[in-house]
Order: C-alpha cells, then structure tokens, then sequence
C-alpha cells in the first residue's frame, strides 16, 4: 500500500548530512540520460521498476521534460560518486496525481543498491526540503510503500507525516 506523507515547511529546517568524501551534488538535469536511466534501472528490483534499462532511460527523459510536472532545479539533484550518479531525487511543482495535496512533491529518490545506507537520499531529501521552503512553499509531499520500512524511517525522522484527506 502507497502512503502519502507530508512535511510542514515552516517547522524548523534540518540541518544537511555532509556528504561522504569523494561524493558531490548536482542538478539531476546535468547528468548524462543514460547514467540517470541506468540508475533507475538498478535501483529497484524487476518486479517494481522499468523492464529495461531503454524504458528507464525513456522514464527518465519524460520525467526531465516535464511529463510528471516541471522539476524544481533546486530540489531535483543527484549525488555523484566518481563522477557517476549513485543518488537522485526529483520534485515537482505541483503532484501530477489527483489525489493528492496541491503542491511540491518528491516524485522519485533512488540509490544504487550498492550506495544505500551511506545517507545519500537523507543527504537529498534535507536538500529539497531546505530549497522548496526557500521559495515559499508551505509544505512538501511524497509516496513511499508501506513496507518499506528504511524509508519510512527517513522519512519520519525528518517530520513526514501521513497525510489525512479527512
């Protein structure tokens, strides 16, 4: 089940994770497609992401050219180690899905499986919080699989919280 959480962007922001020593972070649109396709393509198991590596990279180009909303530059990067993307989260200006709140929205943060735990997405995710409350937005979304429990628990520790359509 997909939950959709929220983050007030008044609250206090956090402060951002250093980097570990070699990484550094970019607009995601100044990453070569492929590399960012490719990412994609391995950060998710079969059974949940793109089929192939061609369809994530075509995943990845509607996405930069606005099919999901228009990217926040600001809050649309990816983390680079040896000059490779290992890290990318993408937010739009407003959630292209009708059921949810109106306003930035986290629509992808993935990481290669061999850079998890290392605190890149955390590293990302304080990023876009500080650049979406910089610009006057009030509050920041996102979808994230109930069971994934690591996620949440990012999430949760940066004041996510579910959101109620009541």
């Amino acid at each position: 089940m997909q939950l959709t959480l929220w983050r007030d962007l008044g609250a206090a922001a956090p402060l951002i994770r250093e980097l570990p020593s070699g990484c550094l972070t970019v607009p995601c649109s100044d990453v070569p497609l492929p590399d960012l396709g490719e990412l994609y393509f391995a950060a998710y198991p079969p059974s949940q992401g793109s089929p192939t590596v061609d369809d994530a990279i075509a995943d990845m180009a509607a996405t930069l050219a606005g099919t999901y909303g228009q990217l926040i530059r600001e809050a649309s990067c990816a983390v680079l180690s040896d000059g490779r993307p290992v890290s990318v989260v993408q937010t739009v200006l407003r959630a292209p899905w009708p059921d949810v709140q109106a306003g930035p929205f986290v629509i992808e943060l993935f990481t290669a499986p061999t850079h998890r735990n290392q605190g890149l997405g955390r590293h990302l995710l304080q990023r876009t919080i500080v650049a979406t409350a910089a610009v006057g937005e009030r509050w920041l979304g996102l979808r994230v699989d109930s069971e994934n429990h690591a996620a949440l628990r990012v999430y949760r520790c940066l004041d996510f919280r579910e959101w109620n359509t009541d």
